[in-house]
């Protein structure tokens, strides 16, 4: 049996947004607890959250985790985490996927379980389940000190093959980073 921790990454800067996104309301919560409801039912260890310092902290019984090396986007929130937790790997999720369901993020749990790789939706580097490896670690240090350029989520899953799965509904995969893809999401989730 793996033991997996969950990340919510929620600690961006939401500059084209221009508020926070996870402060953003959906339905009778806001988009920090609408991610975490979807989180809480998976057999999770532990779910940390990535915030900044300076941003909002939450009432809640999860651990927050500063980026120690900050403006590194979600590697810097990540590798926050790996310092943290004994975990085998992680279900990490960011905080602007409006539309996301626990069944989708149970998929990549179940196959990234399955396989010790990371496994990603296709076209969409974030939801991700990631091993918890050496390999892993030392890739993401070296993006940290400069020594490995593309500090990309997808640099990541390119360097370790990550699995890719077709998603059951490709539109629960829209991220929004943007006021109008907002209004868009706004009005998926009027009309579900």
């Amino acid at each position: 049996m793996h033991m997996i921790d969950g990340i919510l990454l929620a600690g961006g800067r939401s500059s084209r947004m221009g508020q926070d996104k996870a402060l953003l309301r959906r339905d009778h919560r806001n988009m920090f607890f609408y991610i975490l409801d979807t989180l809480e039912p998976l057999p999770l260890e532990t779910i940390y959250i990535s915030r900044n310092h300076d941003q909002i902290r939450y009432l809640t019984r999860h651990p927050m985790v500063s980026d120690l090396h900050q403006k590194l986007g979600p590697i810097g929130g990540i590798y926050s985490v790996m310092l943290r937790s004994q975990s085998d790997g992680f279900l990490i999720v960011p905080v602007d996927l409006p539309l996301i369901e626990t069944p989708d993020l149970n998929r990549l749990f179940k196959k990234g379980c399955e396989l010790n790789k990371p496994v990603h939706f296709e076209d969409h580097f974030l939801p991700l389940y990631l091993p918890n490896t050496y390999e892993i670690q030392r890739y993401i240090e070296s993006v940290i000190n400069g020594e490995i350029q593309t500090r990309s989520i997808k640099g990541l899953c390119r360097q370790f093959n990550a699995m890719t799965l077709k998603p059951s509904d490709e539109n629960r995969l829209s991220n929004t980073n943007t006021p109008d893809q907002w209004r868009e999401a706004e009005y998926a989730i009027s009309i579900i």
